[in-house]
């Protein structure tokens, strides 16, 4: 361990610690622009200069280790004086207009290291020249007038995804952000992820979804798991108004450090269908919104008139499918799941954590569909809790199922052919071909207002938190399960971590 002292502070910190991290850990703020907890020491922007005793000149903080009996100060006259005049020189060099930037208001990283230091004014005008803004890629748009050089989404890019698109052409004043060597960010092998919008400090790369829609202290972020596919990625979800703003990589995120596929960063926030917010029962060919206890009843006449095939989707959680096991067995029905729907591509970080855990490639391999293709790199098929639901023993695959049909979906909206069937029970979320066909739709909440556990591919139990409310009338599928088990005269027992420890 290393003794030194930061602003009088006495500090012991592991060997090789850099003075900026030693001062975080000490709860002493220093500010910064081009370094980022995710990414290596870059040493740019040379705004985290300190003071070091028996050194002629500042140093940065960011790259500088510390040393025994190390004297630090942070906040000297000559340093703060230092500081002004290196965020002078980066509001010089580009067009930081704040009151048009879609990250004024307190998410400016750049704005705010200025206010801090009391700058009311350019100290240094601006160069006046005119920069482009490449709005070619669908999620992410590209500013170059706000860019400072900082290269943290370029570090991003390639340390912590592995693609290397971004890069940086020209010198000095000049530089000017890249992506494959001068392609349009929507033409270039960007496969969105991302990731570059979550590091920037400024707005020049921002997430478009999200774009003047509320600063962070306007709303609050929820901790939660992605969905989308059975890796499940840590994610910090920005909630505004009872609504999803836009959804970011929780950096202590022990399966993804961080780092999300664009299907869980931006597909998952698309346009859905109709949202289904009061039972319905069929009636003269048509669905006629009814009560929860006529619905559950219709339902119950419906399981009972017919052998009942039962199918579950893979993004339930652990406490649904026990309930969907369970009501299963009660009612004598044969149980199976929706085939999973393929999420691709995904970063190769992603891919590479998930080999090192459980050897994906191999297990993978064993659950996708005959005609799948698996040359495709780092594609998922595995649903959320595919590996949750294979354990309980309901993976079987009922491709045309007949009889009565009990298909609890939630917001998969994955095809069912019900074709044969004689009474359909729908248990879901959004206006489907299932819904056009059911006799009972039962509504229950989508994945962003559910909490739940899901077990992920590599066996990592995890828990996933509501992050808005749903509409009045609205059940959990779980809370539906047990309201349908109780008509049905099934008893529900709550056993999900038994089967869970079988599953796992």
């Amino acid at each position: 361990m290393v003794h030194l002292q930061i602003d009088g502070k006495p500090i012991e910190v592991p060997e090789g610690t850099t003075v900026l991290r030693a001062a975080d850990q000490a709860g002493i703020h220093v500010p910064r622009l081009c370094d980022h907890p995710a990414l290596k020491p870059f040493g740019s922007c040379r705004v985290c200069l300190v003071e070091v005793q028996g050194m002629r000149t500042l140093q940065p903080s960011c790259t500088l280790p510390v040393s025994e009996n190390m004297v630090v100060r942070t906040a000297t006259p000559a340093v703060t004086e230092a500081r002004k005049f290196v965020l002078a020189l980066l509001f010089s060099e580009r067009n930081h207009f704040c009151p048009y930037c879609q990250m004024t208001g307190g998410d400016c990283e750049l704005q705010n290291t200025a206010l801090e230091h009391e700058m009311t004014h350019w100290p240094i005008a601006p160069s006046w020249k005119r920069f482009p803004v490449d709005a070619s890629n669908p999620n992410i748009l590209l500013d170059h007038n706000r860019c400072i050089l900082c290269r943290r989404c370029v570090r991003a890019c390639g340390d912590l995804v592995g693609m290397s698109t971004l890069g940086f052409e020209e010198r000095g004043s000049e530089s000017m952000l890249t992506a494959d060597l001068g392609k349009p960010l929507g033409a270039s092998s960007c496969i969105s992820c991302g990731v570059c919008a979550q590091v920037c400090p400024t707005g020049t790369l921002t997430d478009r979804r999200s774009a003047y829609q509320g600063c962070d202290k306007t709303g609050n972020f929820v901790d939660s798991i992605c969905i989308e596919c059975g890796i499940g990625c840590s994610t910090s979800v920005f909630v505004r108004d009872n609504r999803v703003v836009r959804i970011e990589g929780d950096w202590q995120g022990e399966v993804n450090g961080g780092v999300l596929c664009k299907a869980g960063r931006f597909d998952v926030l698309d346009d859905k269908p109709a949202r289904i917010v009061k039972p319905a029962v069929r009636r003269d060919g048509k669905l006629v919104n009814v009560s929860w206890d006529e619905a559950l009843a219709a339902a119950a006449a419906g399981l009972k008139s017919a052998p009942v095939q039962a199918l579950a989707s893979s993004r339930l959680s652990v406490e649904a499918l026990s309930a969907f096991q369970q009501l299963a067995a009660g009612l004598k029905a044969q149980a199976g799941s929706l085939a999973d729907a393929q999420v691709s591509p995904v970063p190769p970080f992603l891919g590479e954590n998930l080999n090192a855990q459980i050897g994906a490639n191999e297990w993978l391999s064993k659950q996708a569909p005959a005609d799948a293709s698996w040359a495709e790199p780092y594609a998922v098929r595995a649903g959320a809790n595919r590996r949750a639901l294979q354990g309980m023993g309901l993976d079987a695959a009922l491709t045309a199922p007949s009889g009565a049909i009990l298909a609890v979906v939630a917001d998969d909206l994955a095809a069912v052919d019900v074709s044969n069937a004689q009474c359909v029970v729908a248990v879901t979320s959004y206006a489907s071909a299932l819904t056009e066909k059911a006799d009972v739709v039962l509504p229950v909440e989508a994945w962003l207002e559910q909490s739940g556990h899901y077990l992920n591919l590599a066996g990592r139990l995890q828990q996933a938190n509501a992050l808005v409310k749903a509409a009045d009338g609205v059940k959990s599928t779980l809370a539906a399960l047990t309201a349908l088990a109780m008509v049905c005269g099934v008893a529900l027992q709550d056993s999900w971590e038994n089967a869970i420890q079988v599953a796992a």
